[in-house]
């Protein structure tokens, strides 16, 4: 049995849109969980894939979502 790739999508939106966009980011392909913080990132999003192209799929969709300013992907050793 092989482990999912699991990753974090730090994000940073636009002023006052971060729970909308947190809302949508939930409801997308790949997305474990989604939290809005507070500090230099607005929203922590946990992906889960089968692998690196999979992986780089999800993240670009949701780095498009509308309101999202810049992102920081980390991924889980």
């Amino acid at each position: 049995m092989t482990k999912n790739i699991e990753a974090y999508l730090l994000c940073v939106t636009q002023v006052g849109l971060e729970h909308q966009i947190a809302e949508t980011l939930q409801s997308m392909n790949g997305v474990v969980s989604t939290e809005v913080v507070y500090g230099e990132f607005d929203i922590v999003t946990t992906i889960e894939a089968p692998d690196l192209r999979s992986l780089d799929v999800a993240i670009t969709k949701l780095r498009q979502v509308t309101g999202i300013v810049r992102t920081m992907t980390l991924i889980a050793g």
